[in-house]
């Protein structure tokens, strides 16, 4: 990361509480039903697998082009490409590896219910910065994946919460992420008394 570079980025208001969007970020299995009709079909169904890194982690999902690895020899594998990791870096940051650059999503919280999210596209240092491939590849992300599907989903469940109507949230198997990133919440708020 040291070799990318700030290419654009983009700042917005979430009508959210800011750690539902660190939490759409710390599980994969919503690619199947939110982002059916932009990134899911990239990837695997059940291909994501997470680590717990201290108070962060990191989580990969497969993509489906990773199943070229079973012909190729090792030296030849390119997980960059095969893959997408997320790395939830405590308390409130994001990075996101596309096969060829970074999201970089900093929450900020603001109130119990808007937030304001920056998003930061970072391209190697000697990549073109003019290329038009760049601002493509990040409207698609910004705008349509996180803007649209992502934020608007996070927005969503945050009226639901605000309804009153349930007072729990079950957290399943598969967003094992997410119960790490509360609970380090939860600690780090009694830390501070």
């Amino acid at each position: 990361m040291s070799e990318h570079v700030v290419r654009t980025g983009d700042r917005r208001r979430a009508n959210c509480n800011w750690k539902l969007v660190v939490d759409a970020f710390s599980e994969g299995y919503h690619l199947k039903s939110l982002h059916k009709d932009s990134v899911e079909p990239f990837f695997l169904e059940h291909g994501t697998v997470f680590a717990k890194l201290g108070r962060h982690s990191r989580s990969v999902g497969a993509r489906k082009a990773i199943l070229e690895a079973r012909a190729l020899p090792q030296s030849q594998w390119n997980l960059r490409a095969w893959t997408t990791p997320f790395y939830t870096l405590f308390p409130n940051s994001v990075l996101v590896f596309h096969p060829d650059w970074v999201s970089r999503v900093t929450v900020y919280p603001d109130g119990t219910d808007h937030c304001e999210v920056h998003h930061d596209m970072l391209i190697p240092g000697d990549a073109d910065p003019e290329a038009g491939y760049w601002d493509t590849s990040f409207r698609l992300i910004n705008e349509q994946v996180f803007a649209e599907e992502d934020i608007a989903a996070c927005e969503s469940i945050q009226r639901t919460a605000r309804s009153g109507a349930d007072s729990e949230w079950p957290i399943g198997g598969l967003e094992t992420p997410v119960l790490w990133f509360h609970q380090h919440i939860r600690e780090a708020l009694q830390e501070a008394g």
